[in-house]
């Protein structure tokens, strides 16, 4: 059976996180590096260097064919982005389709909508 003794040491050029987690939470708006170092046993160290990619948020702009409507109007909204994405509007309940860029809302009491997009790489806005 593998011990479960050993430390690591990560170093992101800022500070350093000693634990015995395997794991380290990634933080920055940035692409970057991260060292990390596993000692173990009698002063066996392991160290290496990883380059993590921070992928940019979907940059979206939500629109309505109309800002103002009467009881029971239909209203388009729409979303404006070059990006391939996934959305979820949300109230859904008087959507035609949460799901879709441009869902038809039935309008019977004031309502303010929320999308929220997803890229390909999982990236959410």
């Amino acid at each position: 059976m593998p011990s479960n003794n050993y430390t690591v040491k990560w170093i992101n050029g800022i500070d350093t996180t000693i634990s015995n987690n395997s794991q380290y939470k990634i933080t920055d708006t940035i692409s970057g590096n991260i060292s990390f170092e596993i000692s173990y046993g009698n002063n066996c160290k392991i160290q290496d260097t990883i380059f993590y990619i921070v992928n940019p948020l979907p940059q979206i702009e939500a629109v309505a064919d109309k800002v103002i409507v009467s009881y029971n109007e239909t209203v388009q909204l729409d979303i404006i982005t070059t990006d391939d994405l996934s959305y979820n509007w949300t109230p859904t309940k008087s959507l035609n389709n949460a799901d879709l860029k441009n869902p038809i809302a039935t309008i019977n009491q004031t309502t303010i909508f929320t999308v929220n997009v997803t890229d390909k790489n999982n990236c959410k806005n």
